[in-house]
């Protein structure tokens, strides 16, 4: 698969605060990040989101003194079993970051500039 990435990837798991904001709005849960980019991030979560949900995002990384605060769009979703049953679902979740203010976009990508190895 080709890469389209505007922006690197960096392995991490940070806790996201997290709600779906079109449609109706969900109440606030706290998901893990699978990866994260000054483009967006991938989410796992035991709900399934629709791909074009757009979710309000907040989350702070080590070193970074103030939270950041972004919205971003479900581009893609995964399925993936979890122990060993079937039945028992969870989802890799692609975000885009569709609004991050300038400020916070370079805060990541500098956090990720850092952290990827040589």
């Amino acid at each position: 698969m080709e890469e389209r990435r505007r922006f690197p990837r960096l392995g991490f798991n940070v806790e996201v605060e997290c709600k779906i904001i079109n449609g109706v709005e969900s109440e606030p849960g706290h998901l893990q990040t699978k990866n994260i980019g000054a483009g967006g991030i991938c989410l796992v979560s035991l709900d399934e989101f629709k791909v074009g949900n757009n979710l309000e995002l907040i989350f702070s990384l080590p070193g970074i003194t103030n939270q950041i605060h972004a919205v971003g769009r479900v581009v893609w979703l995964v399925p993936f079993n979890v122990g060993s049953t079937l039945t028992s679902r969870a989802y890799d979740a692609g975000i885009e970051f569709v609004n991050i203010s300038d400020d916070d976009r370079e805060k990541i990508n500098q956090f990720v500039l850092q952290k990827l190895p040589v």
